[in-house]
């Protein structure tokens, strides 16, 4: 899950106060909002893309590795020199 949010009947964005302040003045809570024009809207990546992720988090912390090494021998020698 990325991002939720309610928007109200006229298609704005409810604040969280106000949609908590609904929900406890109503015995229904969240199928009142849905009965008044209120919508849930949420942001996600499906569970089919995990592993496309991984890879792309892992090569560039291989890429970010590789440098760091790198730069770390090159100083290394310098300072030996």
């Amino acid at each position: 899950m990325l991002h939720q949010w309610w928007t109200g009947p006229g298609g704005h964005v409810a604040g969280q106060p106000a949609i908590t302040s609904l929900t406890e003045q109503h015995p229904s809570g969240v199928r009142w909002l849905a009965q008044h024009g209120y919508t849930w809207w949420a942001t996600y990546q499906p569970e089919s893309r995990f592993w496309h992720f991984q890879l792309i988090e892992g090569s560039w912390l291989l890429a970010l590795s590789l440098i760091l090494i790198i730069a770390t021998i090159w100083l290394v020698r310098r300072r030996a020199a």
